[in-house]
């Protein structure tokens, strides 16, 4: 078997997204697909083909999934408690398996 990935995406990319904490959870997956894009140019670009996770600096060290509307709320209600509320979102490709024959 073999990895396959695109080469734009072998390379981090860091980008800046400033979001208003009130805007709904298709709001904000639509945003991060838009970012995807724009830094990756995939020919298909779905949710479910990235793993995005999340942490408050200087507050969590561990990542957290950013998969559903509730880890939105849940990532929300602990940004939120900031003074600047600031939130480092990751999104990784997911390896895609092609079987060599």
């Amino acid at each position: 078997m073999e990895m396959e990935k695109g080469e734009k995406q072998w390379k981090p990319s860091n980008t800046f997204l400033q979001l208003k904490s009130d805007l709904e959870w298709d709001t904000i997956k639509a945003q991060l697909l838009e970012k995807i894009s724009q830094a990756l140019c995939p020919k298909t670009i779905s949710y479910t083909e990235y793993d995005i996770t999340w942490v408050v600096p200087r507050y969590q060290s561990s990542h957290m999934q950013l998969q559903t509307e509730d880890d939105y709320k849940f990532l929300l209600a602990h940004a939120l408690k900031q003074k600047e509320p600031t939130v480092s979102v990751k999104i990784e490709v997911k390896l895609t398996k092609v079987s060599v024959q």
